[in-house]
């Protein structure tokens, strides 16, 4: 009769518990890796979603998961950048570029700093219909300051993008008789 080796047995075991234990490792290696790749895909997910409604909004996607004042510096630049074009060279595509920019900066600055609530009045009694009063607040003060000191450093740009305007009116007028 062979006689049982307690040790053989006790290696056996202690190995398949020790590779038990490393599955068990790998196994959560792999759910935390995969609860990371979700949390990487939704953010992916949020920041395009957000870029979407941007661009809805008429807004650049380039300012999609940036701060408010981050978003702001960057279309500040955007303007300051495209009129310096349009004061070197005035064609056509400077002057649309520098109107596009003004137009986001003032877009982006009115939906980051006011805020519009509808409040409902008394009825009138003979007409029964309701007065709705609308009251605008300024939300964020330091932004709003910003733009019209930015839109105060632009002057002399409107002043050359009015004359433009003007002059292409008169060109439709001509055109039109």
């Amino acid at each position: 009769m062979n006689t049982v080796d307690p040790l053989g047995q006790a290696l056996y075991f202690t190995a398949v518990s020790s590779a038990a234990g490393e599955a068990a490792k790998e196994a959560k290696k792999k759910k935390a890796g995969a609860q990371q790749s979700a949390g990487i895909f939704s953010a992916m997910l949020k920041k395009n979603e957000e870029a979407n409604e941007l661009a809805s909004a008429g807004l650049p996607s380039e300012i999609a998961g940036m701060s408010v004042e981050d978003a702001v510096v960057f279309l500040k630049d955007r303007v300051t950048t495209a009129g310096d074009k349009l004061i070197d060279s005035m064609t056509e595509d400077a002057f649309a570029e520098y109107r596009r920019a003004v137009s986001q900066f003032m877009k982006y600055v009115v939906k980051y700093s006011f805020e519009i609530e509808e409040l409902s009045g008394r009825r009138n009694r003979r007409t029964n219909k309701e007065r709705i009063f609308v009251q605008v607040r300024i939300i964020d003060e330091k932004l709003n300051n910003l733009a019209a000191e930015i839109l105060a450093n632009q002057a002399d740009k409107f002043l050359l993008l009015k004359r433009v305007e003007e002059i292409r009116g008169l060109l439709v007028d001509v055109l039109a008789s």
